[in-house]
């Protein structure tokens, strides 16, 4: 699912939306390590 998305946004090149999706991504694998530690 996500390969699929990054491929879309390679080709049309929307940098801006690239950088929210791995702000968003990065908040998720935080948020997934915090309940992983508890």
């Amino acid at each position: 699912m996500l390969a699929i998305l990054m491929k879309n946004l390679q080709k049309k090149h929307h940098c801006s939306l690239l950088q929210r999706i791995e702000k968003w991504c990065r908040i998720q694998i935080k948020h997934i390590s915090k309940i992983s530690t508890i």
